[in-house]
């Protein structure tokens, strides 16, 4: 099916070619859990923000923690990027290390598990008091408890942790490159100018490696393509 939307205004990507492959796609993962920690660093300095302010507003502060959190955890996940080998945690620090697994701690919380040491909820009945005179049963409910959480400590401990996973992460990132351009190199030139466009190729057309995914064919930029 013919995509519906205008030509690409992108100029800047005319001589971009795609790099394919597993480097093509490392380079291209890499980029994805810097700008996730990116989002991370952003959530955590608007919470340390949030907390200074009176009154505090906690379900903001909540939120935008979470955010932070379930971003931090797209590295560490499965899915449709590949998955950071474990060496990677060998270079954090002790500190970082703990931070790191409680956080996933808590991403569980939100995302795979519903139930664990981060809340409780307690079915009850609640019963009236005997002083009135008549002893009944009021209402069944539920009480629901949550961990409380020290905000400013553990916004500042996933700031440090980032710095950290963003340290290795760079230097993986050079290593494909690396990688990319030696490989690049063995290649006639011509023979690379002759390749589509990107713009062309995964955004007019539609082509992705998801295009088994439904209307694949109508994702588009949504916003100024940058080049990194």
């Amino acid at each position: 099916m013919t995509s519906s939307f205008p030509p690409s205004t992108h100029e800047e990507l005319k001589w971009s070619r795609e790099i394919t492959g597993t480097g093509g796609s490392g380079i291209a993962d890499l980029a994805g859990y810097k700008h996730d920690l990116d989002t991370v660093d952003d959530a955590c300095r608007r919470v340390l923000s949030l907390v200074q302010q009176r009154p505090v507003d906690h379900d903001l502060v909540d939120l935008i923690w979470t955010a932070a959190v379930v971003n931090y955890a797209r590295y560490h996940s499965r899915g449709a990027r590949q998955k950071l080998s474990a060496d990677l945690l060998d270079a954090l620090s002790p500190a970082a290390k703990t931070t790191h697994e409680r956080l996933l701690a808590v991403r569980d919380k939100h995302i795979a598990h519903s139930v664990n040491s981060m809340e409780t909820n307690l079915a009850m009945y609640e019963l009236s008091d005997p002083a009135s005179g008549t002893k009944t049963i009021v209402r069944i409910g539920t009480v629901m408890l949550r961990r409380s959480w020290d905000y400013k400590a553990e916004a500042t401990a996933l700031i440090e942790l980032s710095a950290e996973v963003r340290t290795t992460l760079e230097a993986v990132t050079e290593a494909f490159h690396k990688s990319a351009r030696d490989h690049l190199e063995t290649r006639d030139i011509d023979e690379l100018y002759a390749e589509p466009p990107i713009h062309t190729k995964r955004i007019e057309q539609g082509s992705s490696l998801t295009d088994t995914r439904k209307n694949a064919e109508r994702r588009r930029p949504n916003g100024p393509v940058h080049l990194v």
